[in-house]
């Protein structure tokens, strides 16, 4: 029921759109509420021509100011009207509150949730607890973590023992300012840190072959991400084994020439393991044997070739930078295991056809890595 009682309650408010909602004014007379550019709007409100104070009004609900002063901007005889188009818009479009405490920072967070940002404080409150680890600081590895930062975890550790190559300067921007020689993961940690604008990231200079480090390191993370550019059944079964031990979640990352695969993330004792993919994925093969030949002799110290394009790391870098929000916090009370790309499941795109599938996340209940520990 709207009577002036509730107007002058709402006169003191101030009013903006809900996070992921804009607003647009085709004409100064028009008014519209969107989710996205390229589509239909959600709300077309139209005055009558030649009257703007559509426009002069809506645009004034920004969270700066109360309505007693946008009111003024309205002809008289419109006030109720207007009074009763806020009521219908209140409940999904609008957010009221008494003072603006609307920070720059917040709006950033708001631009990059979008609509999830109605759960802002979840997530922040998830992110300030997030230590992170990340193995690799190559095309992959640099790519990733810079966007992650975007999310301002509570702390970013870069693991990575190579030095800076004039490759690395023409593939990875983050190494734009750094000179050969100098060491990826702490040069790539001075990048983020420059970006966020303050000590966020830290590189570690430290082998793979370190089994004590590694333990050490990902025994102090709430997660850890694995994104090198060559492929390394040596590590992965190691963070495997160490993230099982220490009840560590990971997430794989993966560009194999023309394919790209993200995820799936690792939730021990709640998912399969990296064994359990490993299992499905010889199970679909052919000739497994030969996979299985390859696999051991990069256990044995092998290379396997750098498959990994500058623009294939941009892509799988972004996908799962953009799912990582899903992983952080408690599972499943604030996680999106629905929206999410990697719980659960394996995104697989093939950059021949651009197909993607969806492989799922299968626990073996005779793994014996996952089954034992």
């Amino acid at each position: 029921m709207i009577n002036k009682e509730t107007h002058e309650e709402w006169l003191d408010k101030v009013y903006q759109l809900r996070p992921g909602y804009f607003f647009s004014f085709p004409k100064p007379h028009e008014m519209q509420i969107r989710l996205k550019s390229w589509g239909e709007s959600l709300i077309w409100l139209r005055g009558r021509e030649g009257e703007d104070w559509v426009s002069h009004f809506f645009s004034g609900l920004d969270g700066f100011h109360r309505l007693r002063e946008l009111i003024q901007r309205v002809p008289r005889e419109y006030h109720e009207n207007v009074f009763k188009i806020l009521a219908a818009l209140r409940p999904r479009f609008l957010i009221e509150s008494t003072l603006s405490t609307t920070t720059r920072i917040e709006k950033r967070w708001q631009q990059i949730l979008g609509v999830r940002a109605t759960a802002m404080e979840e997530y922040q409150k998830a992110l300030a607890e997030a230590r992170v680890l990340i193995f690799g600081a190559g095309k992959l590895g640099s790519r990733f973590a810079t966007s992650l930062a975007q999310w301002n975890p509570q702390q970013l550790m870069i693991v990575d023992d190579e030095k800076i190559t004039r490759n690395d300067i023409e593939e990875s921007p983050a190494y734009a300012f750094f000179e050969v020689g100098e060491n990826r993961g702490e040069a790539l940690a001075k990048t983020i840190n420059r970006m966020a604008g303050r000590t966020l990231a830290e590189g570690v200079n430290l082998s793979y072959e370190d089994l004590q480090g590694l333990r050490e390191r990902i025994e102090n993370s709430t997660h850890v991400f694995v994104a090198i550019d060559r492929y390394s059944p040596a590590l992965y079964d190691k963070v495997n084994h160490i993230a099982l031990e220490k009840k560590v979640r990971w997430s794989f990352l993966l560009v194999d020439g023309w394919d790209l695969y993200v995820g799936p993330t690792f939730f021990p004792e709640q998912s399969g393991c990296y064994h359990c993919l490993e299992l499905t994925k010889k199970s679909d093969m052919q000739k497994p044997a030969s996979y299985e030949a390859f696999r051991e002799s990069l256990i044995r110290g092998e290379k396997a070739p750098d498959l990994c394009s500058p623009i294939a790391a941009d892509l799988a870098a972004g996908f799962l930078a953009a799912d990582a929000i899903h992983l952080f916090g408690l599972m499943p009370q604030r996680i999106e295991a629905e929206a999410s790309l990697t719980i659960g499941r394996q995104l697989h795109v093939n950059l021949r056809t651009f197909d993607a599938y969806f492989h799922p996340m299968i626990k073996k209940p005779r793994c014996t890595v996952c089954g034992t520990v």
